[in-house]
């Protein structure tokens, strides 16, 4: 599995919107206006000591954090939230923040690279082949998950497959287009 998978299973988080990735990712960009100043108000919060918001802050967290596949956040704040308390241990709250901005960071890179994209789920379009020609012949740059519905929906032997593959991975166009025709 991949390391990112971890902090955000975009599978899982596509899964919950029917494989929509407009859909999601407009969900994702709702999340980070919300909690791109999480940090500041969690220390404001924590300071005022109005553990009560705080409470209620991190049990909201938990349960977007988990309905979005943002795994380590959610694993995390299920830990953090029993901790919760006016004499929290600072390095419990500096690792759980630095948490909250590395799945930032995560998501953001997810939205950046699937913007394009009308969907990102399984199809069965018959004509896979020639969305994938024409993303080639464009030199669309062409995603890692996208890629993989693309092989997945293609009828051709796994070498080559896999020489398409490494091709888009090297950004040789030219070399993948030879082999799809």
């Amino acid at each position: 599995m991949d390391a990112n998978t971890d902090i955000f299973n975009s599978e899982f988080a596509l899964r919950q919107f029917n494989g929509s990735c407009p859909l999601l990712i407009k969900i994702l960009n709702k999340f980070k206006l919300e909690y791109t100043s999480f940090n500041e108000t969690f220390n404001e919060l924590l300071q005022q000591g109005d553990m009560e918001t705080l409470k209620r802050d991190i049990h909201t967290l938990k349960g977007i954090s988990g309905n979005l596949g943002m795994e380590a956040l959610h694993q995390a704040t299920k830990e953090f939230e029993p901790k919760l308390s006016a004499n929290l241990e600072a390095q419990l709250v500096i690792e759980y923040l630095k948490l909250i901005s590395t799945t930032l960071t995560t998501i953001t890179s997810f939205i950046s690279n699937n913007s394009n994209n009308s969907e990102v789920k399984p199809t069965t379009e018959p004509n896979s082949k020639e969305i994938l020609i024409t993303a080639l012949k464009r030199n669309e740059f062409i995603s890692e998950i996208k890629m993989q519905k693309f092989m997945e929906d293609l009828d051709l032997a796994p070498n080559i497959k896999n020489a398409i593959k490494n091709s888009v991975n090297d950004f040789d166009y030219a070399r993948a287009l030879q082999l799809l025709q």
